[in-house]
């Protein structure tokens, strides 16, 4: 016996093995009453200091990870600024060389 539940089964394809609570009422005309509804408050502020420190940590973690990131292109910059004054050095001649008379 198939039964629709609205939700897709990704288990097999060939029949619905999602299984009904057994004092559910299958017919046709069953609704869900307001009474079965759970609301929840705007003053339920249970789960926010948790995503607070989510949020902190994630911040926390992009903070470490632009540091990370500049230190690593100031020591880029660094190297290109050492090689290029390298490369301009001038050398002095070296004394008692060769003099063309």
């Amino acid at each position: 016996m198939s039964r629709d539940t609205g939700f897709t089964e990704p288990f097999n394809k060939d029949r619905n093995t999602t299984l009904p609570h057994p004092d559910a009422d299958t017919s046709g005309n069953a609704s869900i009453q307001a009474s079965g509804i759970l609301r929840s408050s705007p003053t339920n502020k249970q789960r926010q200091p948790f995503h607070n420190k989510v949020g902190n940590l994630v911040h926390e973690e992009m903070e470490k990870l632009e540091e990370s990131r500049l230190h690593a292109k100031q020591s880029v910059i660094q190297n290109k600024i050492l090689e290029n004054s390298e490369a301009l050095e001038v050398q002095e001649p070296e004394e008692g060389g060769s003099t063309k008379n």
